[in-house]
């Protein structure tokens, strides 16, 4: 039906519906008030509002209206819609004047305008939930920042900075881009990030990523799928720092094989329950593709003293000026996810290697232990670790560790230090080993993730508080998330192997799937048209509230010169 026939439509149906209220002012079924109320509002729907409509509607593409009709349908079909309908047949001539009123507001620009966006706005939440839209400020940054692990870390992050926020502003004003994260939790950005790792084509990036990593000792070649798996773990990171509510399938699929649970509400001897309940103890391998059937032995001691330690070596500045930090274990609904160990050719972080081989102390206690050496005595191991970790203190960070004040049975000795990760996502870990004189070490990675944090924490800090920036942030992300490896276990003698649980038998729903099988649908997917529509509707409400509020201010300024 053309444009010029549905006007005509409207104008006919705005005249018919004045007949029957001349009627029913002349029979005192309505007062006054109303009659006048409701000859406004026909005459305004016959005429700006009826042009408005019909133009906005001719422009818009059939797929759009069409998800729009649906979701409306959708939307009717809700207890709310059913109630609303309810109320409209047993009080039929109160909802006409409150549709009259509508229609009398609504020819103002401004209030025509924003009641769209709210209106584009209730439907989004009705069919996506209200908190699907939570962290979408800080989701299509790009988590690798180059040259950050370098000398000159301050301009690396003045450099990185302006294209996130370019890139952060133009998801935010994309109706397609607002609409993939509602359903998704993905942006058009995050998108190309992931596309362009893949497709390994972006000479500036793939160079970038080589130097991060050659400073950092590591061998990357250029892989692409690095730093799309980093891309997919940091907005995993998002959905569970900001609390959002909403379908996330598809990056759950990509997280199969970087997470061994998915990110949880923390509590005191969660990492305890979660190893012990997911069966995340590391297994000795008895022969050659045999494992023993049952895993370590750690006692829960262990594990406690283990989840106090990262509970407190992370630790946030205050929001407060002149406060203390505040350490993980002390924040307000922290969340925790048990990363895999990423042992062997892992794409999602190598802490395996990261803890139990490149560490420091690791290489101290391989060197006590020469082939045909089965056991050393808990002084010499001491002395060792001791004259070592001295000596480390005037070294660079990454090569520091210490030895930690905890007295064991067996004469074991626990160490900590941190040092940079072979993960994007990770960046800098933070590890704890216990290494025994019989020459096993079982170590955990940690890390909490806390990009934007870390720097609104010490502009907020340096600031005095005049520059609530921490503040703001914890807004945006109020969940602090942290990343914890099972217990990894080695032995470095020759002849002894440990096997964590992944390599041998995998959770339920684990994935076997390649990087670009399990990214290729994150990459590709396209919003729906019913989102999508509401999202448009919401936009053009916006542009018109703020096209007429400029307006207005136009005339005052003009009015105050008269």
């Amino acid at each position: 039906m053309s444009m010029l026939t549905n006007m005509r439509r409207n104008v006919q149906t705005a005249f018919e519906r004045q007949q029957r209220e001349n009627d029913m002012y002349e029979s005192g079924d309505i007062n006054t008030l109303q009659y006048g109320l409701r000859g406004t509002a026909n005459l305004l729907d016959a005429t700006l509002g009826n042009v408005v409509g019909e133009t906005v509607s001719a422009v818009t593409p059939a797929f759009i209206e069409q998800g729009m009709e649906r979701a409306g349908q959708t939307l009717m079909g809700t207890s709310a819609g059913q109630y609303a309908t309810n109320l409209a047949q047993q009080y039929p001539e109160t909802a006409r004047d409150l549709g009259a009123a509508l229609s009398v507001a609504e020819s103002i620009p401004l209030v025509r305008g924003a009641t769209k966006a709210f209106k584009a706005g209730q439907a989004v939440d009705e069919m996506t939930g209200p908190a699907s839209g939570k962290g979408m400020l800080t989701a299509s940054a790009n988590n690798v920042i180059p040259g950050y692990y370098g000398p000159q870390r301050a301009g690396a992050i003045a450099t990185w900075v302006p294209n996130q926020a370019y890139n952060t502003v133009a998801d935010l004003v994309s109706p397609e881009s607002r609409a993939k994260y509602r359903e998704q939790g993905i942006t058009t950005t995050s998108q190309q990030i992931m596309g362009k790792a893949l497709a390994k084509n972006d000479i500036e990036d793939s160079l970038s990523y080589n130097n991060i990593y050659s400073y950092m000792g590591f061998d990357a070649k250029g892989e692409g799928p690095h730093r799309a798996e980093a891309a997919a773990q940091y907005i995993d990171r998002v959905h569970g720092g900001s609390g959002r509510v909403g379908k996330r399938d598809l990056i759950q699929e990509a997280m199969l094989k970087s997470d061994l649970v998915d990110y949880t509400r923390w509590y005191p001897g969660s990492y305890k329950d979660l190893i012990k309940a997911n069966k995340l103890k590391p297994y000795p391998m008895i022969a050659e593709g045999v494992r023993a059937k049952r895993p370590v032995s750690l006692p829960d001691s262990d594990l406690d003293f283990i989840e106090d330690h990262f509970g407190s070596v992370w630790t946030e500045p205050s929001a407060l000026p002149f406060k203390t930090d505040i350490p993980f274990a002390e924040a307000r609904r922290p969340v925790i996810a048990i990363k895999s160990a990423g042992k062997g050719g892992s794409k999602t972080g190598k802490h395996y290697k990261d803890v139990l081989i490149d560490a420091p102390f690791a290489k101290e206690v391989r060197r006590l232990f020469p082939e045909g050496t089965s056991e050393v005595s808990p002084s010499l191991l001491r002395e060792t670790l001791e004259t070592a970790s001295l000596a480390s203190r005037d070294l660079d960070r990454k090569y520091q560790f210490t030895i930690m004040n905890r007295p064991t049975n067996d004469g074991s000795i626990w160490v900590t230090g941190s040092r940079p990760g072979s993960a994007i996502t990770e960046g800098g870990i933070n590890y704890i080993a216990k290494v025994s004189p019989k020459g096993t070490i079982m170590g955990v990675m940690s890390d909490e993730h806390n990009l934007f944090e870390g720097f609104a924490g010490k502009t907020q800090k340096y600031t005095l508080g005049a520059v609530p920036a921490l503040s703001a942030m914890r807004y945006i992300l109020p969940h602090r998330f942290i990343a914890v490896t099972p217990p990894m276990m080695t032995d470095v003698k020759k002849g002894v192997k440990y096997i964590e649980r992944e390599s041998f038998d995998t959770p339920a729903g684990r994935s076997s799937k390649s990087s670009e099988e399990r990214l290729r649908p994150i990459i590709d997917y396209q919003p729906s048209s019913e989102v999508l529509g509401q999202e448009i509707r919401r936009q053009r409400g916006i542009q018109e509230a703020g096209a007429a509020a400029g307006l207005m201010s136009v005339t005052q300024e003009e009015e105050k010169g008269r």
